[in-house]
């Protein structure tokens, strides 16, 4: 719950007008104590590396690993 609660704080910062995003943190923080302790330390994490699991409906599951690449000079293109 700790990385959910900074991932959410990370995308919160990134697209503060985000109406779906504030209802959905909104929503965790009244549901869950996890959460709602989790969102109050304020830790923002970056996922700049990591595995994704996708279940695919042609072919299964699909195990990707994944390097993010920061452009600072293009905000708008993370």
């Amino acid at each position: 719950m700790e990385r959910l609660g900074q991932h959410h704080r990370t995308e919160a910062g990134r697209a503060p007008g985000d109406t779906e995003l504030s209802g959905l943190i909104g929503e965790l923080v009244t549901r869950s104590d996890q959460f709602r302790a989790a969102w109050g330390k304020h830790d923002v994490r970056l996922h700049r590396t990591g595995r994704k699991a996708f279940d695919h409906p042609a072919i299964g599951e699909i195990t990707l690993d994944f390097d993010a690449m920061e452009l600072p000079a293009h905000p708008a293109s993370r």
